[in-house]
């Protein structure tokens, strides 16, 4: 396939396609139907994951109880294969045993670390391929890739093996994804642990609560454990916290910086100031200097509008005087001349009294 050129030399675990997932679908079809409801569905998913759970714990004991008929003329070899491999990855790695045998060396070249080695097939001296070995035996390379990407050992390096006379197969070569431990590599064994120390404390705490000396025994003794354990810790923060120092480089907390949200630690605010005299514990409104303030504010105003007022008072009288002494002068000619007429005085006082 086309997409064996681009993942070779990068394990995949052999996967090449979807197959993984078109494979487990084809597994939960068998079980779920489009025409079931919410409920039915989740019945039948539970019996899809009961039965693939069941045949893990089926191929696990196949793996682990019985071992396969050895078939090859390479025994010791297969023999550790089928020690170490689990059955389905054994069945895959056997092939490469039966293949080796039409493989052989045709040069060598050594280096400062390793040796490299130049293998062709029988029958055909045109194809070629490399093999390195480190000087402690440990370590095999292929140029085919077949083992960086699949992490099963390929003809190749099986035959440098027989070549070599190495009748065990190397802990590099077994990829321990593939090997009949992988589960317990990564079983976590505190809960375990935890568990058996509960059970015994039980048990110790029924035997010694029933005599008094006991008790105190157990206490005593249950307490300077705990007291030598916890400096023991504190001494080891200690001695890690010096050797981060040493390297120079010790990570911080970062700086807390104040969400949008109400959070749950309290932030202190700033005191409150007053606007007017700028001093803490009152505001503008209780502030006792307001009322002066404000005091001093309504009499300068007050006397700004008197002023106004008082001008506007002086204003109309000096034109009321001015107008009664044009009156008076009018008169006085009138009489000087010996003018009544009603009409004329009438619209005069009329337009001074205006």
């Amino acid at each position: 396939m086309w997409a064996t050129a681009h993942i070779r030399g990068k394990f995949f675990a052999g996967f090449r396609t979807t197959s993984r997932c078109e494979g487990l679908h084809s597994i939960i079809a068998k079980y779920v139907k489009s025409q079931y409801n919410l409920v039915d569905f989740i019945k039948h998913f539970k019996r899809c994951l009961t039965y693939l759970r069941y045949k893990e714990v089926e191929t696990n004991y196949v793996s682990i109880s019985g071992l396969p008929v050895l078939k090859t003329a390479l025994e010791p070899l297969e023999r550790s294969a089928s020690n170490f491999y689990t059955r389905e990855i054994f069945f895959i790695f056997r092939p490469m045993l039966v293949r080796a045998a039409r493989m052989k060396v045709v040069q060598d070249v050594a280096f400062d670390s390793f040796v490299l080695y130049t293998i062709s097939k029988y029958g055909s001296l045109n194809s070629s391929w490399e093999v390195s070995v480190d000087n402690e035996r440990t370590k095999f390379n292929c140029s085919c890739l077949r083992i960086d990407s699949f992490g099963i050992p390929c003809e190749h390096i099986v035959c440098m093996l027989v070549f070599l006379n190495i009748l065990e197969l190397p802990k590099s070569l077994v990829l321990t994804r593939w090997s009949k431990n992988a589960k317990t590599s990564t079983f976590d064994s505190s809960g375990v642990t935890n568990g058996c120390l509960r059970d015994w404390c039980r048990q110790l705490s029924y035997v010694s609560s029933r005599r008094q000396e006991r008790f105190h025994l157990v206490r005593d003794t249950v307490m300077s454990l705990i007291e030598d354990f916890k400096i023991e810790d504190e001494q080891e923060k200690q001695v890690g916290a010096e050797a981060d120092d040493s390297d120079g480089i010790f990570p911080k907390n970062p700086q807390n910086c104040r969400s949008k949200c109400r959070s749950g630690e309290k932030v202190k605010r700033k005191p409150q100031r007053c606007s007017i005299c700028r001093m803490k514990g009152h505001n503008k409104k209780s502030c006792p200097l307001a009322k002066d303030i404000q005091q001093q504010t309504n009499a300068t105003s007050y006397g700004i509008n008197r002023n106004h007022v008082e001008e506007g008072l002086d204003a109309g009288a000096e034109m009321r005087f001015w107008a009664y002494d044009l009156e008076e002068d009018y008169e006085e000619q009138k009489f000087w001349a010996g003018d009544s007429d009603a009409s004329g005085d009438m619209e005069l006082s009329e337009e001074f009294s205006m």
